[in-house]
């Protein structure tokens, strides 16, 4: 599968014309999601999740949407075969059901959520930073798990940063 990010005018017809050239390319719509309305410029930005039959070459999907009069492609990737909003919502709903769980079910549903490969939960709590949970397909980090924590610390930039300088162990709150 493959995600499309397309801005396209926002008028009546527009994602129609879109579907129909995604169509004569033999691209099977899964998905449309409307990301924004731009109404300052009259456009809006969809994604549009598609699969394409086997010895079709996925560029024939970009083709076919520059191919449209004022559609423009942003983005354009490989999609991980089930995510979409249904999973979104339906992680946020295991995480409101179970409240005590809620950790553990983001660090699980992450991958699927975010279209990623894996999901990790650092604890930089004590005196060394240690995984805390982490799907299977996390790589090993050995001695490089101090260095992805705290993000802002690690540059030098919790000073300037508000958010970050409120962080426990900085030694400073912000007021």
């Amino acid at each position: 599968m493959f995600l499309l990010r397309l801005i396209i005018p926002d008028r009546p017809g527009s994602l129609g014309v879109v579907a129909t050239a995604l169509g004569e390319v033999d691209a099977d719509i899964h998905a449309i999601e409307i990301v924004e309305h731009r109404r300052e410029n009259g456009t809006a930005v969809d994604d549009i999740v598609v699969d394409l039959p086997p010895g079709v070459l996925p560029d024939r999907l970009v083709s076919a949407c520059n191919g449209v009069p004022d559609v423009e492609v942003i983005w354009f990737s490989r999609y991980g075969a089930g995510g979409g909003l249904h999973m979104d919502l339906e992680a946020v709903e295991q995480m409101t059901s179970a409240p005590a769980d809620a950790i553990d079910i983001l660090v699980e549903q992450s991958p699927a959520v975010l279209h990623a490969d894996w999901a990790a939960l650092l604890d930089g709590t004590g005196s060394e930073v240690k995984v805390a949970l982490e799907t299977s397909a996390t790589p090993e980090f050995g001695d490089m798990a101090g260095a992805w924590m705290p993000l802002c610390l690690s540059s030098g930039h919790a000073a300037a940063c508000s958010w970050c300088s409120a962080l426990p162990g900085t030694g400073r709150r912000s007021g």
